[in-house]
């Protein structure tokens, strides 16, 4: 289990990683992968810890370009492997934070059926709020 500091500090650098990322460059070779690197171990070494830093990130950044690469990577990933474990917080969530609905959009199917089931489900509930996206 990691620290909360440290979920706060993971989830910054996070951020800052995916907001330095330019996707006309192609200079791969100088890019720090660390801060994604870390939280792909963390989801299979402590799938508990990367809820938390998760949690974390969507929480402290409206940066679309952020939340659509979360979503789309670990919380797909999280859905895949641990779906089962978190699909009742995932739904809890979603009532709390509309910005966690929305980044279910941008997932595959991923999880069982009985899952990904669920999933829909989510996606079909109208939206109480509108949450704030920047670049």
């Amino acid at each position: 289990m990691i620290t909360e500091k440290q979920v706060t500090e993971w989830a910054k650098d996070y951020i800052q990683f995916q907001l330095s990322i330019k996707t006309e460059e192609n200079n791969l070779e100088k890019i720090d992968f660390t801060p994604s690197l870390r939280l792909n171990n963390l989801l299979s070494e402590d799938h508990e810890s990367c809820w938390l830093v998760i949690l974390e990130i969507v929480n402290l950044t409206n940066s679309r370009k952020v939340l659509d690469v979360l979503s789309a990577g670990l919380i797909e990933d999280l859905i895949e492997d641990y779906g089962e474990l978190f699909i009742d917080r995932i739904e809890s969530i979603v009532k709390e934070n509309p910005k966690f609905k929305l980044m279910l959009e941008n997932i595959w199917h991923s999880g069982s059926s009985e899952v990904w089931e669920r999933i829909l489900q989510i996606r079909k509930t109208p939206d109480l709020h509108q949450p704030l996206y920047s670049k």
